[in-house]
Parts: structure tokens; sequence; C-alpha cells
């Protein structure tokens, strides 16, 4: 299931015939989807479904992480929802399973099958560069009731689900986009908390489960493995994938293998035929965005050719995905028409419920400037413009500035502090998730040193910074634990509210 990048099928000819050739020779069963918008999708997955079965092939599935909505790969369109610790802070499952269904029936509208959601990671390190708000919480149970909720909303709108990143990404503090992460743990200690969602969300059915890059040599050690293989990363282990998941917790769904591209696993094993071959001969059903899927798909026919992979591994992951057709495609509910300001509401409801005030907002609300703590990349984004017009239309003349703009006496005694901080993984392109951290850190010390007192902290995304700065002793701190549209817009009520 390779990467498909929308506008380069739209704009480059020769990215139009290789992705036809990948299906006329028979190489793919589907695509991971990039970009594109609510106009361009469409037609091109319609125009691929028409090759494939032109070409005698069953459907193709179609897939895209879209935990927080389409917004999360689309370049325009669809409704962007609250990121997942949002949605726990909503204290309401039911909720969480609408918007759920509301971010399937916006993927099935479009041709879309599955969701690379819901993340059944515990973020128990506050550190991690990775999970952060896409996780629930950092409570097992917690995230096994929200997982498991999540799931059922897809499943009501028929779009397959998966829960990852097995055996659990939450407790790292390297992004493994860019290195592996190694979980030095035991397996009770596993079984206790990293375990908790994936065995609950099992138990309620869900279709399939994504292996992560993530090398847990302690408890790859309970299940065999010695020496080098205790190292490798969940992808390429057939003690954590096979013997683990598969055979000691009776998985009988899809295990799909999370990105291929990513440099954690490519840098233990680097060529694509290789890694196809090892991930496969672990265990994995699907082949997730393979740096070169024809080398991966000669891979894999080389290990069967070896004796690697065995033909009766590939026949069970060959019924295992037709089944899996056969419910979500063949037997699919009818298209819907989606009611776009319905799921806009719900989107408002949800991230206006997340909000979590500490203390109390002064009013009239008088900052004497604002402060805003963002990455490099977020000040030529969205956020600069919300905020500005926000302050600027109600503040005549207040002073509206970046952390690393300077920090001097013309931030006054009660500054109001703003963070926007979403950890990202490397292949995103928008990188150094430390920058917004370091960035609060020295603005900290700097209140400190001129003995400045925020009259508040807004905090858009990672709460974790937002603890950090009640060493400042501010008037209230506000949570909003995601960075999307309607997160910030009505945090940004709230405050209006005080005026």
């Amino acid at each position: 299931m390779p990467r498909l990048e929308m506008s380069k099928y739209e704009s480059e000819e020769k990215y139009r015939i290789y992705i036809s050739r990948l299906i006329e020779q028979k190489y793919v069963g589907g695509f991971c989807i990039f970009g594109g918008t609510l106009e361009s999708v469409p037609i091109i997955l319609d125009e691929l479904q028409g090759l494939a079965k032109k070409t005698s092939l069953p459907p193709l599935l179609m897939s895209c992480d879209c935990e927080w909505g389409l917004p999360m790969r689309l370049h325009s369109g669809g409704t962007e929802f609250p990121h997942f610790m949002a949605l726990e802070r909503m204290n309401d499952q039911k909720g969480i399973r609408q918007v759920a269904k509301a971010i399937g029936d916006e993927m099935s509208v479009l041709g879309l099958h599955w969701n690379f959601a819901p993340v059944a990671d515990v973020n128990s390190n506050p550190n991690n560069p990775i999970i952060n708000i896409r996780a629930f919480s950092g409570d097992p149970e917690i995230v096994a009731e929200c997982a498991t909720s999540f799931y059922e909303g897809l499943e009501d709108a028929s779009i397959i689900a998966t829960a990852k990143h097995f055996p659990g990404h939450g407790d790292t503090h390297i992004d493994s986009h860019s290195d592996l992460p190694i979980i030095d743990k035991s397996f009770e200690e596993f079984d206790s908390l990293e375990l908790v969602p994936f065995k609950r969300i099992m138990q309620g059915g869900i279709p399939s489960i994504m292996t992560g890059h993530i090398a847990a040599p302690k408890l790859a050690e309970k299940f065999g493995a010695k020496g080098y293989a205790e190292n490798l990363p969940t992808t390429i282990s057939s003690y954590l994938t096979q013997k683990l998941l598969r055979e000691y917790l009776s998985f009988e769904g899809i295990i799909i293998t999370d990105s291929l591209e990513m440099h954690g696993l490519r840098k233990i094993m680097s060529h694509p035929g290789e890694i196809a071959s090892h991930a496969f001969a672990a265990g994995a059903d699907i082949l997730l965005m393979p740096t070169d899927p024809i080398a991966a798909y000669k891979g894999l026919k080389d290990g069967i050719d070896r004796g690697a992979i065995l033909l009766e591994n590939v026949d069970k992951s060959i019924i295992r995905i037709e089944k899996l057709r056969d419910k979500y495609l063949t037997q699919r509910l009818p298209k819907i028409a989606v009611q776009w300001v319905d799921h806009q509401q719900i989107a408002y409801n949800a991230a206006k419920r997340s909000i979590n005030l500490e203390g109390n907002i002064p009013k009239p609300l008088l900052p004497s400037s604002v402060l805003i703590i963002a990455s490099n990349s977020e000040r030529e984004k969205r956020q600069k413009e919300i905020t500005t017009m926000f302050f600027g239309s109600r503040y005549p003349g207040l002073s509206v500035r970046f952390a690393d703009e300077g920090f001097n006496e013309e931030l006054g005694k009660n500054p109001l502090i703003i963070i926007m901080h979403r950890p990202r993984g490397m292949l995103t392109g928008e990188i150094n998730t430390e920058s917004v951290s370091v960035k609060a850190k020295t603005t900290i010390q700097k209140l400190k040193g001129t003995n400045t007192t925020p009259t508040g902290i807004v905090c858009f995304g990672d709460p974790y910074i937002a603890d950090n700065f009640r060493i400042t002793n501010p008037d209230f701190i506000l949570c909003t634990y995601s960075d999307s549209i309607p997160s910030v817009i009505m945090a940004l009520e709230l405050l209006n509210e005080n005026i």
C-alpha cells in the first residue's frame, strides 16, 4: 500500500504513468493518500479503481491518516476536529463516537475506506515528541475506553479502523520518523500499561492493528528473542508481531506496518526489498508506504522463493484481506450526503467542551501585551493571523509579538502568553519539535528574571508546556489540548467574554 501524492498525480504525467504501472503490473493492493482536495480526491480514486477493475484486480483499498479529520492529510477541505487528547477531555464517549462517525462519513464520500486511527498509545511520557496530544490520555484505562469509542464511530460509518502503534509508542522520547525508539520495559510493565488499550480494543473486534517502529528488548526476550533479534523494531520482529500479537494475544485481524519510509526502521535495514521480506515474515499482512513498491514486491517474491516466507502464511494473509474487502467494500453502506455544517458544529462543540480553565480570567482582561510562543513554521500559518486579528481588533495598539522577536520592557508587567505547539513527525516537513519547548523555557526564565507575572497562559496543543508556567504565578491557565481551528476559536471566544 504505497504513498499516493495527489498533487503530483494531477500535475506530473510521469508520476501518473508510474502509479498506473503499479496497478497494471499488480504490484499494489491499495494506496495511502496525501494531499488533494474534496473535489480532486474522489475523481482520482475513481479513476484508479477503474484501472484496477480493467486490470482484473479486486477493488483497491484506499487509506489515509485522518485522526482529526480529512485536513490532517488533504491540502484543503473537510472538517477539522480537535485532537484525541481534547476529545477525552469532553468526558463523553458518545461524543467521541459521534466525532469518529463524522470523520468516517467524510472519508467515505471521497472513496476512502481505511482510517489509520485511533491512536491507542498511552502518553505516559510528557517529553514524547510525536504522540503527545495524538493520544487520548496517559491513563491506559481511559485510552482503552476512548479508543474503543472512536473505533465504534468509524465502524458506524463503515470505515476500517486501525489501532496504533503496537506495542505502544507513548513512553518514548524519540520520534520514530527520525530514529528508533527503544522501550526497555519488562513484559509485566507493558502488560499493565501499553498493552491495556490494545487488548481492550481487540476484544471489541477492531479489524486492524498497526505495528510501530519501536524496539522492546525485554518484551521480545520474553517471547524467545535472543541477541540481535531482541533489538529489532516490532515491524520486523516475529517475536513481537507473530508471537506476541498474533499468537499470545490471539489477534485475528489485519496487521499492517507503520510507514516503511520512516528512518527509525531504515536505520536498521535500508533496502526496501529486504524490509518488505522481513516485515511480512515477521507477521505483517500489509506493507504500508514502502520507499520503492516494485523493489518491495520483488523482495516478497524473493522471500517466498527462498523459503523465508511460507506460502501458507501468504494464503492466510490473502484470506484476511479478502474478508476485510468483503465486509467494508462489497457490503458497504451506500454513500450518504454529508452535512458539512452539522459536522462543523460537532467539531466546535467538542472544542468548547474540551477547554480546561485553571484559575480565573480577570474581568476585564487587560493584558499589557501578547507574547506568542510558536515554532518558525507556525509563524507563517493561520495561528498568527487568527491571534493578531483577534487581539488587534479588540485591543487597539496592543503589542502582539513572537517570543523570538525579543523580550523587553515593552511587554509590560502582565502579558498574556499564548503557546502554540503540536508535536509533529519528521515526514511532515514541519521540523524541530523541540523549538517551542526551548522557547518556552527561555521565556519562563526571563519572566522570573524581570519579576513579570503573566495575566494568563493560553496553550493550544501540548498541555505539558503550560504546566511549566505555573512557576510564574499567572492568574489563569487555559488549555485546549489541540491547535485545531475550532479549539483556537473557542478559546478566543472565551477570552472575549471577559473583555
